[in-house]
């Protein structure tokens, strides 16, 4: 989410927070599976936890750390 933050929707508005958060979460789904079944929404939710744990913390190690562990499940 780090990159995509930075670079698209600049302006920090609540409205553009919310569109980082859900379109960070389609792409990061769109990159773990190709097809739209049950599993793509599941990396998509997971996504979206990744992305407002970033746009709240404002520290990429924070994400990067949560997705370790929940890939250690």
């Amino acid at each position: 989410p780090g990159l995509f933050f930075n670079f698209f929707f600049l302006k920090k508005t609540r409205f553009n927070g919310f569109l980082k958060i859900i379109v960070s979460g389609l792409i990061f789904g769109s990159m773990h599976e190709l097809a739209i079944n049950y599993n793509w929404l599941i990396y998509c939710a997971m996504g979206w936890i990744l992305g407002a744990t970033y746009y709240w913390t404002k520290d990429l190690k924070c994400s990067m750390i949560l997705h370790a562990l929940i890939n250690l499940f």
